[in-house]
C-alpha cells in the first residue's frame, strides 16, 4: 500500500491496493460471497454464486485462483508490486494493468447453499465451506473434485470458519459462529 496522503482540505486519503483483481468467467459474472487464502502459496479459494438468466437457477462455486498472472508481475514482487509502486495502482498512463486471477480449478457446489465463509484446512488438506443459509459445515476437497463430509453444526447460516491448532492431538479443533446466534465447537 502506498502511504497516506492529504488532500487540500486536509482529508486523509485511504491507500490504494497495489493492484485489483477481477472475479469473472467467459461464461458470465459471478458474486463473490467469501475468499480465504491457502496457505504458503500464491492462491486463494473464492465462494461465489450465479444466477443463470434463462433458467433462474442458482449455481454455486468454489473456485481456486493464482493471484499473480498479470504482464510484468511476478510471485517475487509480491502483493505490493515491484519497487515502483506509484506505477502499480489503478491503471492509467504509464502503470501496469490489473492483474487478473488465473482459475486453476473450480468445483460446483449444492444449488441454493452458496458458501458463506471459507477456511483452507491446513492438516485436512481441504477447504471447509460454512451454508449460507443450512447451517452445514463441508468438507471439499480439489484434488478429487468431492465432498469429503458434512456436519450440521447450526440452525441458519454460517458466518465464521475457526481452525483451532491443538500440537498434543492429532486433530485440530473448528470454531464456527452463525447467524442463529450460537458457536459451534
Amino acid at each position: 500500500f502506498s502511504p497516506p496522503e492529504r488532500d487540500p482540505s486536509g482529508m486523509v486519503r485511504a491507500p490504494r491496493p497495489g493492484f485489483g483483481l477481477r472475479h469473472q468467467t467467459t461464461f458470465r459474472p459471478h458474486t463473490v460471497l467469501s475468499v480465504c487464502p491457502v496457505d504458503n502459496e500464491d492462491l486463494v479459494i473464492t465462494g461465489s454464486t450465479q444466477v443463470n438468466p434463462e433458467t433462474g437457477e442458482e449455481l454455486n462455486f468454489l473456485s481456486k485462483w493464482d493471484l499473480f498472472t498479470s504482464p510484468g508481475r511476478s510471485k517475487s514482487e509480491g502483493m505490493q508490486g515491484g519497487a515502483d509502486s506509484k506505477s502499480q495502482g489503478a491503471q492509467g498512463e504509464g502503470e501496469a494493468p490489473p492483474a487478473t486471477p488465473k482459475l486453476v480449478d473450480r468445483i460446483v457446489i449444492a444449488k441454493g447453499e452458496g458458501a458463506s465463509c471459507l477456511l483452507w484446512s491446513k492438516r485436512g488438506k481441504c477447504v471447509l465451506s460454512g451454508s449460507s443459509k443450512g447451517g452445514t459445515v463441508t468438507g471439499w476437497s480439489f484434488e478429487s473434485k468431492t465432498c469429503l463430509f458434512v456436519v450440521k453444526v447450526h440452525q441458519a447460516g454460517v458466518t465464521q470458519l475457526l481452525e483451532l491448532p491443538r500440537d498434543t492431538s492429532s486433530r485440530d479443533l473448528l470454531l464456527t459462529a452463525s447467524t442463529d446466534g450460537t458457536l459451534g465447537l
